[in-house]
């Protein structure tokens, strides 16, 4: 048996619903990659900051 999964990012939520909808019809895993790109987005912001900060 192989295994499936559907992630997605979804601004606005329209992508999620159908992500859902996906994984539900096909039995799948379902990953939201939201909290993964806001995360690696925030990461980012700190280090760009420290290097302004450090004049680099």
């Amino acid at each position: 048996m192989s295994k499936t999964l559907v992630a997605y990012f979804s601004a606005s939520g329209v992508t999620a619903k159908v992500a859902e909808r996906l994984s539900h019809v096909y039995k799948t895993m379902l990953e939201d990659m939201n909290s993964m790109y806001l995360s690696d987005l925030y990461q980012e912001m700190k280090e760009q900051i420290s290097r302004d900060e450090s004049g680099n």
